[in-house]
């Protein structure tokens, strides 16, 4: 007599398809959360870092770059401003300079350094309200020169010649004035190299 198997229940057919799932998935090289490293097929290849979008000339000199308000950059470290040649050893008495910004601000990813003006000839010059932050100046003559507000932060100013300046809302934080000639400059509200400020001329 032949013996008659009643067909499977539901329930023994939902554990046979648990069990084939379960070893399905342990056949898986486990890959311990997060993919490392590179994907495959891309070469180590990782998006580009953004950079700078100064001129490679001008970011050869000290990191100035070309938007300088009435001035032109001449490609070897001079700026051209009317008829005044800017640069080292140069001669612009009495030129008109007012508001002139020789770096570029808001930039994070560089610490921009001054322009290099030493020995410069700009006495009696009005340079007010003129940014010559880091600025080179040494042995510079500035003579009788307006530099009212002028931000000379960090500047070197070692033997130059500031007699009779104007030196009225001027930011001279952390300057080098060692040598420099001062008689007769104005100082009022002037932020000294001490960071304090000098009042004697108001």
């Amino acid at each position: 007599m032949s013996r008659i198997c009643p067909p499977p229940s539901f329930a023994a057919i939902a554990i046979a398809l648990t069990l084939l799932i379960a070893a399905a998935c342990s056949s898986t090289p486990e890959t311990g959360g997060e993919p490392s490293g590179e994907p495959p097929g891309s070469g180590g290849v990782s998006t580009p870092t953004p950079q700078p979008t100064l001129a490679s000339e001008s970011a050869q000199i000290s990191g100035v770059d070309e938007q300088i308000t009435d001035a032109q950059y001449n490609g070897d470290g001079t700026f051209t401003v009317g008829e005044c040649v800017l640069g080292p050893d140069r001669a612009c008495p009495t030129a008109d300079l007012r508001g002139l910004r020789f770096r570029q601000g808001g930039q994070q990813w560089k610490q921009y350094e001054g322009v290099e003006f030493p020995g410069i000839d700009l006495s009696g010059a009005d340079l007010s309200g003129a940014d010559l932050h880091e600025a080179n100046l040494e042995g510079a003559n500035l003579a009788g020169a307006n530099l009212t507000g002028v931000g000379l932060a960090s500047a070197i100013l070692t033997g130059a010649d500031l007699t009779g300046a104007n030196l009225t809302d001027a930011n001279l934080t952390w300057a080098s004035l060692r040598d420099a000639r001062l008689d007769g400059a104005i100082f009022c509200r002037t932020v000294m190299p001490d960071s304090q400020e000098n009042n004697e001329g108001c």
